[in-house]
């Protein structure tokens, strides 16, 4: 699939690759290190002093003291149900500043020269993408986030389907068509969640590089290239739930077993849609930079070969 080969050349980028540090590093100056913030002491004093006395003047200040660990405890649980929200808005970000990126290189007469290098013009771009995708530290934390979710809830389902099947083996609970559908549609949305991170990323960058290919200005590129990776985005998600929509409204008591056929097709069309995506994508990406349709597997096998 080419969205999970690009997406490892993506995660597992060449940081010794000179066009890789140029763009990783641009914005990034090195800061003078400054001391920590100190309050004199007779402010922190007179601040304790104060804080002591408005919880004796109103001792209801003290459910600051558990509301503040359940705010953490809130966050930490709602953290890995945002990740697909922040994973799309960081798209968005990617390829805006994909555009933004080479348009400076553009206008600074040196994006020429970074793609008249021997790697190729297609392998260079993709390589400049990446040294912006890598900028910052968000990247490494929704890779991070995403691959840590998946592993607990792969383990979470691990223990749901054991403990069913010692319930059953006991006789304590029959193992029906409803807990194997509740198994395999938590393994389909798993695989969905841990998909969505590569097939997001991905083609934001693409789509940012293919905007950039066109002679537009930079406001007219940055909204070419939003609309499609929104348009992108959303339609396979339409698709698929026009699917779940029109299954309701045609079937009023499903069987089990259909429920389940046609639930795991959404997902699976959903997933499939997003592969086409990025695969035409890319298509078009190859006969912009390198001037011909050819063998879609060529540049991306260079690409590979370079990471």
């Amino acid at each position: 699939m080419w969205s999970w080969r690009l997406w490892r050349s993506l995660a597992a980028a060449d940081i010794n690759d000179p066009i890789f540090q140029r763009v990783s590093q641009i914005h990034m100056p090195v800061r003078a290190s400054k001391g920590g913030l100190r309050l004199p002491r007779p402010v922190a004093l007179l601040g304790a002093i104060a804080l002591i006395g408005a919880l004796i003047h109103a001792p209801a200040l003290m459910i600051l003291v558990l509301i503040i660990p359940i705010l953490l405890i809130t966050t930490m649980v709602a953290a890995p149900l945002l990740l697909p929200l922040a994973t799309w808005l960081a798209g968005i970000h990617l390829t805006a500043a994909v555009i933004s990126g080479i348009d400076r290189e553009k206008r600074q007469n040196t994006y020429d020269l970074i793609c008249a290098l021997t790697k190729g013009r297609l392998s260079a771009s993709w390589s400049f993408a990446s040294g912006i995708a890598h900028r910052g530290g968000w990247f490494a934390l929704l890779r991070w986030g995403t691959l840590a979710t998946v592993r607990a809830g792969t383990a979470a389902l691990g223990g749901l389907i054991l403990f069913a099947l010692l319930a059953a083996a006991f006789g304590q609970q029959v193992l029906g068509i409803e807990q194997a559908r509740l198994f395999l549609l938590i393994l389909l949305l798993l695989a969905l969640y841990y998909s969505h991170i590569a097939h997001s990323l991905v083609t934001s960058l693409i789509v940012g590089l293919l905007a950039s290919s066109f002679e537009r200005s930079k406001p007219d590129a940055t909204a070419l290239g939003l609309f499609v990776y929104v348009a992108v985005s959303a339609l396979p998600f339409l698709a698929a739930g026009l699917i779940l929509l029109g299954f309701e409204w045609l079937v009023l008591e499903p069987a089990p077993l259909l429920r389940l056929a046609v639930e795991g097709a959404a997902l699976l069309l959903l997933m499939a849609l997003r592969e086409v995506a990025v695969a035409l994508l890319w298509r078009a990406l190859e006969w912009r930079l390198e001037w011909g349709w050819g063998d879609m597997s060529a540049p991306l096998q260079r690409i590979l070969v370079v990471q």
